[in-house]
């Protein structure tokens, strides 16, 4: 008899538990630790920890509460596994630091296009200055030469005066005529950056339609998935992308669906969440509806 009723005895006490209470559906703290980390990813474990770390503190910071522990024992695991997705990542990447290079290339030529583009003003306009100046200098020297010719030739004195206007004048027009020689070197340079820049520019827009057409739309969540007992990481473009991934996936490891709001970590496209700016309300919201713990009245049985 005594087997019998310890029996019932535990029944009854483990119906009791279910009746009183009813704990909260998200298990919460959860316990988790790193799985495998695929080499592609060239992430060590140290940062992965680092990286989830981060991904906490947005859900704890948000609502104030312990949610997460890492435990090297724990079942649940968090895995970098390396797909076509990444790659297109990696691939996309490297297209990007391409325009990047492309674009500080054309910035350096159209810097020093300016550059001699500045330096060529300023030298025409004093060129256009000195050369006007020159020709009424050249003019008024020719008809006094002229003037004294009709009159037989000039006074000693004055011949020597205009023997000196001469020779300045030939020392300007020799002046004026390394200036026009320097103009044209810089047309020159500013004729091939030119050219240089129009095949850069060619090369960048070609780039740029076809980074655009590849990669420039929006992208679902599906950096990675939560599988119930794991969490799966298949694609980040950087460390801020990595947490932010991390974070949503954490909070479907919580229970939370998606929500609305574009900004909102649980909101299904990845774009305009920041880890700077935290959770929104809406994650907040869907936190509380999911997760806090929902306590019960007896069962009256008639």
């Amino acid at each position: 008899m005594r087997n019998t009723f310890s029996f019932i005895a535990l029944v009854l006490i483990i119906a009791l538990g279910y009746f009183f209470l009813s704990p909260a559906p998200c298990g919460i703290p959860l316990s988790y630790r790193i799985g495998t980390i695929d080499e592609n990813f060239a992430l060590t474990e140290s940062q992965a920890r680092a990286a989830l770390a981060d991904a906490e503190a947005v859900w704890e910071e948000g609502v104030g509460k312990d949610l997460f522990v890492y435990d090297s024992e724990a079942f649940f695991t968090v895995n970098f596994v390396y797909d076509e997705r990444q790659a297109v990542t990696d691939e996309e990447r490297e297209l990007r630091h391409e325009l990047d290079t492309q674009k500080n290339l054309n910035d350096s030529i159209k810097g020093e296009y300016d550059a001699y583009a500045a330096e060529y003003e300023t030298l025409k306009a004093e060129y256009e200055k000195r050369q006007q100046k020159y020709a009424r200098e050249l003019k008024a020297y020719n008809e006094t030469v002229a003037e004294w010719n009709e009159k037989g030739g000039a006074p000693e004195e004055v011949y020597d005066q205009l023997n000196e206007e001469q020779e300045r004048l030939t020392r300007e027009g020799e002046a004026i005529n390394k200036m026009v020689d320097e103009l044209n070197v810089l047309v020159e340079k500013l004729n091939e950056l030119g050219t240089q820049g129009d095949l850069l520019v060619d090369s960048y827009n070609e780039i740029v339609d076809d980074y655009n057409d590849r990669f420039n739309t929006e992208r679902e969540f599906t950096q990675g998935d939560y599988q119930g007992d794991f969490i799966n990481i298949y694609e980040y473009e950087s460390p801020e992308e990595l947490r932010i991934v991390l974070a949503h996936e954490l909070g479907h490891a919580l229970s939370l669906d998606h929500v609305e709001g574009s900004q909102s970590i649980m909101y299904f496209f990845m774009g305009e969440q920041s880890l700077s700016k935290g959770l929104t309300v809406e994650d907040v919201e869907a936190f509380e509806a999911t997760c806090s713990p929902k306590w019960y009245h007896r069962q009256r049985y008639y």
